[in-house]
């Protein structure tokens, strides 16, 4: 499975909702953070 969390809007806290919330439970996950393309 293959989850990504994006919003054009500025800093809404991606990484840290994703982070704590997202990653711990999806088990096995492996967290990347991209914070500019």
């Amino acid at each position: 499975m293959k989850v990504a969390v994006i919003n054009y809007s500025g800093s809404v806290r991606k990484t840290l909702i994703s982070s704590y919330l997202l990653a711990p439970r999806l088990t096995g996950a492996k967290f990347y953070a991209v914070e500019t393309i």
